[in-house]
């Protein structure tokens, strides 16, 4: 007896510590559970910027114990951020955070955002917005920019501005493509094997990133270069196109359709289109590749020798190619997979494209520039006497770039008179046009 009642006594005690430990517990105050506090001085809601303005930051972040980190963020009516934050790491408390956040994105469109100021105390956060306003930037004409050839290889490229050609870019080898990042001021330009592909700031003046040239036996290594926002488009002899970011970041790569190797290409929609070529007995091709991934969905065989192709709408793509001593404007519908003639440059051969928009197209042909619109199927001579012109269309101010040998020709549209003859320092091998975004 004398033994059972010591173990109940030893069982009571057990659970008295028991209930005793687990009230002690449930006592025991969080480690934090007060949030932050951010005191938001400027911007007032409701400020309106510009794109490329400067917003003036003035607030106080503090906490009752201390604070691991704050930011601020540009962010959308998504709460996608817009631009890159604004951090502090371990700021003394209280901290006053004065600083400027430059609009630096030229392509923000107009529209209501927010300024999330976010303050963290290792287990608390404590966000507050403040809505401001962004008008976007209008788009201007900046200068052009032209890629030459001299005797000895030298392949430059020169900027213009009232005071003349000024050379930003050298290389010595072989050119195949150029073009230019408007949003991004950027210069692309490459070589077929002896010289790399480059990327260079306009606004820094120095080389970004480069992919080098391979040196292979066939001869052949980079085929094609274009730029259609926001991705740079490299097809590559080996057999397919290569996506690059701005930042030289190769995206994807198309798939690799034996025998064919891809020459100029464009995006169409959700779909690349390119120029192919036979390795074998130099036929010419169209594929339609997937933008995603890459994969071949269409291949269109025994068309003409494409020398440029562009979108029209996101699922048909003009292409204007030469077979048999003449031109052809062809239609292709990537939705019901149909390649269509629409129009025929009898006796010449077609050299380079410019879209003014999605009507107008000027094409140079052996010794003359046309005027092609696609609504009405016409096809009128613009410009005579220039032999296998290279051209750029300015569609803010309606001109025409048009450039052989030393000289480039800007002609007002649509009229067709020329309104300035720019000389060049060496022999032209193509024309960019840059804008501010």
């Amino acid at each position: 007896m004398i033994f059972y009642r010591l173990a109940a006594v030893v069982v009571f005690v057990l659970l008295f510590s028991i209930c005793i430990t687990g009230i002690m517990f449930s006592c025991k105050p969080d480690e934090d559970n007060i949030a932050p506090e951010i005191t938001i001085l400027e911007p007032m809601a409701g400020s309106i910027y510009a794109v490329k303005d400067t917003i003036h930051l003035s607030a106080i972040f503090s906490d009752n114990n201390e604070i691991k980190s704050i930011k601020v963020t540009l962010i959308d009516s998504e709460n996608r951020p817009m631009l890159a934050p604004i951090s502090v790491d371990l700021p003394s408390n209280p901290f006053s955070l004065i600083s400027d956040y430059p609009i630096t994105d030229s392509l923000l469109k107009s529209g209501s955002y927010e300024l999330q100021f976010q303050a963290f105390d290792g287990v608390n956060t404590t966000n507050v917005f403040v809505k401001i306003a962004i008008t976007e930037l209008q788009k201007k004409f900046l200068y052009p920019i032209i890629v030459t050839q001299n005797a000895t290889n030298l392949v430059s490229a020169y900027s213009y501005s009232p005071n003349g050609w000024t050379k930003f870019f050298n290389q010595q080898g072989d050119y195949v493509g150029s073009a230019v990042n408007s949003p991004h001021q950027q210069f692309y330009i490459s070589g077929v094997s002896k010289s790399n592909l480059t990327a260079w700031s306009l606004k820094e003046k120095r080389v970004l990133w480069t992919r080098p040239a391979l040196n292979y036996p066939h001869g052949h290594w980079f085929e094609s270069v274009s730029y259609q926002d926001p991705l740079l488009y490299v097809s590559y002899y080996e057999g397919y196109i290569s996506s690059f970011d701005k930042s030289g970041n190769a995206l994807f790569n198309t798939e690799i359709t034996t025998p064919y190797y891809p020459l100029n290409s464009c995006m169409a929609g959700n779909f690349i289109a390119a120029a192919l070529r036979n390795k074998e007995n130099k036929s010419s091709a169209l594929g339609i590749y997937y933008g995603q991934g890459g994969a071949l969905k269409s291949l269109k065989n025994a068309v003409p020798f494409i020398v440029s192709l562009l979108p029209l709408g996101e699922n048909r793509v003009l292409t204007f190619g030469n077979r048999n001593g003449s031109g052809f404007i062809n239609l292709y519908r990537i939705a019901d997979d149909l390649f269509t003639e629409i129009k025929e440059v009898p006796n010449d051969s077609l050299c380079e494209v410019a879209a003014m928009d999605a009507d107008n197209y000027f094409i140079s042909g052996r010794q003359r520039v046309y005027w092609f619109r696609y609504s009405n199927n016409s096809l009128v001579v613009f410009a005579d006497g220039i032999a296998k012109a290279h051209l750029a269309c300015e569609f803010l101010n309606q001109q025409v770039y048009i450039g052989s040998g030393k000289k480039i020709s800007v002609y007002n549209f649509p009229q067709g008179n020329p309104e300035e003859l720019l000389n060049l320092p060496d022999s032209l091998l193509a024309i960019h046009l840059l804008y501010n975004k």
